[in-house]
């Protein structure tokens, strides 16, 4: 019988990157021998908050934005933000904004139905008996109608030294405050030389 034809050989493909004229972004990194980068909060299990408090703990936040759709929606989510901001606004006395962007009522199902001019109204009389006049507030709900990209929830902070820290959150301030339910939450940080 005749021999086989030898294997034919396939040519190497090379990849090759091609240089583009855009600077690159700023590095962003947290050191992690110093706080944890993610935590994965278990239902039920006890919550450990140094993920937030540990970045601020010598550098105070100076602005602050929450945006969280669900973050209003009824007595204990309002109650659970405001214990939120309160961890993490501890160290500074003093802060320029809070900024707190949710659905208004008319726009969530809840157990107990509420108007979105009650809601605005309860998140004000708790943001004052939690901080009186030392944190000013911008409570900003949306409707649902005109804001379906509003899904994601984060929280933004700026520390008096420019350090920008965004906390992403899988369920939302009312996962990470409560055990009802499991949480991830994952920090990236860029620090800004000045």
């Amino acid at each position: 019988p005749p021999e086989p034809p030898p294997p034919a050989v396939r040519p190497r493909l090379a990849l090759r990157a091609r240089s583009t004229s855009a600077a690159p972004s700023p590095p962003i990194h947290a050191p992690a021998s110093q706080w944890p980068q993610r935590v994965v909060y278990h239902p039920g299990g006890a919550r450990d908050y140094r993920i937030f408090t540990a970045p601020i703990a010598d550098d105070p936040v100076r602005e602050l934005r929450i945006v969280d759709p669900y973050g209003a929606a009824g007595d204990r989510a309002r109650q659970n933000m405001v214990d939120f901001v309160r961890l993490l606004l501890t160290q500074a006395p003093s802060v320029a904004q809070v900024r707190i962007i949710t659905f208004d009522a008319d726009s969530v199902d809840v157990s107990q139905a509420e108007s979105s001019d009650i809601q605005y109204a309860d998140m004000h009389d708790r943001w004052r008996a939690a901080f009186g006049q030392d944190a000013a507030l911008q409570f900003l709900p949306l409707s649902k109608r005109g804001n379906r990209s509003l899904h994601d929830r984060e929280v933004q902070a700026v520390t008096r030294s420019g350090k920008r820290l965004t906390w992403d959150l899988g369920r939302g301030i009312d996962g990470v405050m409560g055990n009802r339910h499991g949480c991830n939450v994952v920090l990236t940080m860029e620090e800004h030389p000045g």
